[in-house]
């Protein structure tokens, strides 16, 4: 985000933004990013497979948020969405590659 902070300081739909609303930026994918981590029982629910496309359409619809986006709290909205996606990725992706791959390299493949 650091880099992209350079060109929303100077969008007139978002200046002047402070210190402490460039804070809350960055953080609002860390906290979406625990929220979606602590959601991975939701893969022994759902299935691993069809909790990997909730990562993928939470990372989408996160993505399109920030892209449309026309004021803060919109940005800080698609941000904890895609946050959601990348923590509960986090932990289902290895749980899945695990599962899929073969006996012989499911130890070097997991981790």
């Amino acid at each position: 985000i650091a880099g992209a902070m350079l060109s929303i300081e100077e969008d007139p739909l978002f200046a002047p933004l402070d210190g402490f609303t460039e804070g809350a930026l960055v953080s609002f994918m860390l906290l979406g990013a625990v929220v979606g981590s602590g959601c991975g029982f939701a893969a022994d629910l759902t299935g691993r497979r069809a909790a990997l496309m909730c990562c993928a359409v939470l990372q989408l619809v996160g993505a399109l948020l920030m892209t449309v986006s026309w004021g803060v709290g919109l940005l800080a909205l698609g941000r904890a969405i895609s946050g959601i996606g990348v923590g509960l990725s986090s932990t289902v992706v290895n749980v899945y590659i695990s599962e899929v791959s073969p006996a012989k390299v499911r130890g070097q493949l997991g981790a």
